[in-house]
């Protein structure tokens, strides 16, 4: 993948100081998808230094563990499922209505399989790791006042991510914000609000059908009774 993204505009015939090819760069680390992303490997790298620790109790420090364990149980339900979802459907939802909104010329350059690892095979990544920790016996959700807390000040961080990338390049992560007028880019941010809160609460009910009606199949883990 980093071969195919430093050598983009080889691929698409242009040079390297091209605007486009610039703005694209530049705004990688601004985009939602890459965000998600980093959620992806910070959840399943806590899963495995759960796992190792169970497998090697002298190797990882027990501190480590319960940090670990803390952090994927906050984020999984609360921030990751959503953002996954949000992730899918505002991609695919955005190119299908206008490609040059979300870099489609850009993302072409890519092998398919990259575009749909990025975009679409989050959804069932997470909704199967949904199932899997509620057929464990896992509780993750904190309930809906904190879920929904914390899924908005993600949605929240991102926002003024997004604005400080304008303020100091003068240009908007997406493409889409080009055409906006002002009011336009202030309801962004309120759509992701609203968008945010109801793949959360889709989430929330999904929970309960793999888990059961008090949200967790079997008897939750010490250290989740502990947290509660």
């Amino acid at each position: 993948m980093f071969p195919v993204f430093t050598g983009i505009h080889n691929i698409l015939g242009k040079t390297a100081d091209d605007p486009d090819i610039l703005r694209y760069i530049t705004a990688t680390p601004g985009f939602f998808t890459v965000w998600n992303l980093v959620l992806h490997q910070v959840y399943f790298g806590c899963c495995c230094l759960s796992h190792v620790s169970h497998a090697f109790p002298k190797l990882v420090p027990r501190l480590l563990v319960f940090v670990a364990n803390v952090v994927r149980r906050n984020i999984f339900n609360s921030i990751l499922v959503p953002s996954s979802m949000m992730t899918a459907v505002n991609f695919w939802g955005m190119k299908s209505i206008s490609p040059a909104a979300v870099y489609s010329d850009m993302v072409s350059a890519f092998p398919q399989w990259i575009n749909h690892s990025l975009h679409t095979f989050v959804v069932p990544i997470s909704l199967a790791e949904l199932f899997l920790r509620g057929s464990a016996g896992e509780a993750m959700d904190f309930g809906s006042r904190k879920g929904w807390m914390m899924i908005n000040g993600y949605v929240t961080i991102y926002t003024a991510s997004t604005a400080a990338h304008f303020l100091s390049t003068g240009t908007w992560v997406y493409p889409f914000y080009d055409s906006m007028n002002n009011w336009m880019k202030a309801g962004v941010p309120v759509f992701m609000y609203g968008s945010a809160g109801l793949y959360y609460f889709a989430a929330k009910r999904l929970g309960k059908i793999f888990w059961g009606k008090h949200g967790v199949m079997k008897q939750a883990a010490p250290l989740m009774a502990k947290l509660k």
